[in-house]
């Protein structure tokens, strides 16, 4: 797949590799409520944006577009502006936009989010998009992000979007939709052709917490033993010292006994808490015979999973390679093997979430500066995301009243853009 493909499906790709679940809920109308980011605009990057609608309330004043939230409807009225995007984003699976007379812009975006992501083109006027071809992704761009993303354009209505010049564009995309056909109906007058990985079900490489030994230097402590209550932990107090430039910290670890950890220490220091000042933290009995221990301080990170032979692996971060002149170092990549069963940790959202210690495996160290340069033998364990992607190629789409077709172009049984 090409980077710009990469580009606009990435964020969500991203999601599902860290086992993030992209809720779908197929709703009606704009998203409310606190966490909504229901919006729709006009305009570009260089001029600015007008909302035509936004949940925060913000709504301007344009000229050749309204929009009605009674029937989630936008109108366009003779709206001659080649240059400017209208972009929806949240704004639900009956979102209309009726056309009225000549109109003009320079893309048409759709972001569903999880919430509702459709759109139906109605009225007897027309819209040309990207006639300046100036889109450097497509003109017409649906980011459904896990919801069908459904394009539909009415018998009375005409639509023709262009296609850019250069690699990488696209007359029309249609990015992370749970549409295992092309989410776009309409009068088209001539087939839509598309690339050879449009309608591929998407996938990914299913991927772990795992917490694991820093191996910088200031990693390793000594550690002020520690217990809290009855809880049966063992915990380790740090301190960093005030001066003239801070207050000093406390830092609160619990110390987790692993065999196997390739410094040889009995115990991980996992993260509890970390306060600002020098002072011994409430609730914590100190081992009443001063009794301290050496262990590093551990790292979490979300590493691929893999499998060898039935057994369960880990590929992920090692040693950190700086250049001799300074600047930015280069993770080199290794096996690691568990080597605890999987224990509940709390990240940094304050979300709980199942964690296994492990450990490099001996022979399996540093092997490669690439990410995906899995050894010989270790498999990735790949998921479907039940979700697709369209790229269509044509120079030009036109859908109009004198169309005759609504089939995307391709042969039954076929997946789109095969002979």
């Amino acid at each position: 797949m090409k980077l710009k493909r990469k580009l606009l499906a990435g964020l969500l790709t991203l999601c599902m590799a860290v086992g993030m679940a992209v809720p779908a809920f197929a709703e009606n109308g704009p998203s409310s409520g606190d966490y909504s980011y229901a919006y729709l605009r006009l305009g570009n990057s260089e001029d600015g944006y007008q909302t035509l609608f936004a949940n925060s309330g913000q709504i301007d004043d344009v000229s050749g577009a309204v929009y009605d939230k009674a029937s989630n409807t936008v109108t366009l009225t003779n709206y001659n502006n080649p240059t400017n995007i209208l972009v929806a984003n949240e704004m639900g699976d009956d979102l209309k936009l009726n056309l009225v007379g000549d109109n003009h812009i320079s893309e048409l975006v759709v972001y569903g989010f999880g919430w509702g992501g459709n759109l139906e083109i109605t009225g007897d006027g027309s819209l040309t998009i990207n006639e300046n071809k100036t889109s450097q992704t497509a003109a017409i761009r649906f980011m459904a992000e896990g919801t069908q993303g459904l394009l539909k354009v009415g018998s009375n209505a005409s639509v023709t979007a262009y296609k850019s010049a250069g690699e990488n564009t696209y007359s029309a995309a249609f990015v992370s939709t749970t549409s295992s056909t092309l989410p776009f109906q309409g009068n088209l007058e001539a087939a839509l052709t598309m690339t050879p990985d449009s309608g591929v079900e998407g996938e990914y490489a299913v991927g772990a917490t795992v917490i694991y030994e820093d191996e910088e230097s200031y990693a390793n402590r000594t550690w002020q033993l520690a217990t809290k209550d009855n809880d049966g932990k063992l915990y380790g107090i740090y301190f960093f010292e005030a001066n003239e430039y801070s207050e000093g910290q406390t830092d609160v670890f619990e110390l987790v006994k692993v065999d196997g950890l390739a410094s040889g220490n009995e115990y991980l220091a996992v993260a509890v808490s970390q306060t600002a000042g020098v002072a011994w933290p409430e609730g914590y009995t100190k081992d009443p015979e001063g009794k301290t221990v050496d262990a590093k301080i551990s790292n979490t990170m979300n590493m691929t999973l893999l499998q060898k032979d039935g057994e369960t692996f880990y590929w992920g971060p090692d040693k950190i390679e700086y250049p001799p002149e300074g600047g930015v170092g280069t993770y080199w990549y290794s096996v690691y093997k568990g080597l605890t069963d999987k224990m509940e940790i709390v990240d940094h959202w304050g979300d709980k979430k199942e964690a296994v210690i492990a450990a490099p495996v001996e022979g399996m160290r540093n092997l490669t500066t690439d990410q995906e340069g899995y050894p010989e033998g270790y498999k990735t364990v790949i998921e479907k995301t039940g979700m697709y992607s369209y790229y269509c190629t044509n120079d030009v789409i036109k859908v109009s009243p004198s169309g005759t077709s609504t089939d995307p172009g391709t042969d039954p049984g076929t997946k789109p853009g095969e002979d």
